[in-house]
């Protein structure tokens, strides 16, 4: 049955050993920076949306499309995760857009609160994943709309993905989708991948899951 691709949850993405190591390597190590929003959408979501409640978060980049290669955990790190991807699904990256980790602390928030509603690159032809780093709460929610082609307003929540160390979840990148923070577990650190997928690989991958874009 053919379904639209709204999004991917991809159980176990790494062995247990490399996700242990990707957990000891990236929160405890790099170049973590605050920042006193989670993303960068001005007045671009809906003052409506009782449910959203902005927090700090600190970023760690590994690459960034301005900067290049940004530091070494790009290698030690992030390349493996895309390559049990590619092993996974098949998709192959092409080329990298963006690749950072985001740590996320308990603050004032419910079960109910999450951050703006943003996407991560306006290009339909690429996707993110969210892999996640540790065990925590703090879902990942996927919203019905495109920002750019449907607005921000009147979101329904199509899918709560709760982190699991070692698994991950992909969508498109110009999908809206936010995080929230961890209110039962101290911290929720996740390694949020931006990048093109070859067109064969991509192709392949919707044909054989049945997917339509």
């Amino acid at each position: 049955m053919t379904k639209r691709f709204d999004y991917e949850a991809i159980d176990n993405l790494v062995p247990d050993a490399m996700a242990n190591y990707i957990e000891q390597r990236v929160m405890t190590h790099g170049l973590w920076v605050y920042n006193h929003l989670t993303s960068d959408v001005g007045e671009n979501f809906d003052p409506n949306d009782k449910n959203i409640v902005e927090t700090p978060q600190f970023t760690n980049t590994f690459v960034a499309s301005d900067e290049g290669l940004v530091q070494q955990l790009f290698s030690e790190v992030a390349q493996p995760i895309l390559w049990f991807l590619e092993r996974e699904t098949g998709i192959v990256a092409e080329s990298v857009v963006r690749i950072k980790a985001n740590l996320l602390m308990q603050a004032n928030t419910d079960e109910n609160s999450y951050h703006l509603p943003h996407i991560d690159y306006g290009n339909n032809q690429c996707l993110s994943m969210v892999y996640y780093v540790n065990d925590s709460d703090g879902d990942t929610r996927i919203f019905d709309k495109y920002a750019i082609e449907d607005g921000h307003n009147d979101l329904t929540m199509i899918h709560s993905n709760t982190p699991k160390k070692g698994s991950a979840i992909m969508f498109q990148s110009n999908r809206l989708h936010s995080s929230s923070n961890p209110i039962k577990t101290d911290a929720r650190c996740i390694i949020n991948f931006v990048f093109k997928p070859t067109e064969d690989s991509y192709t392949e991958y919707l044909r054989k899951n049945n997917f339509l874009l």
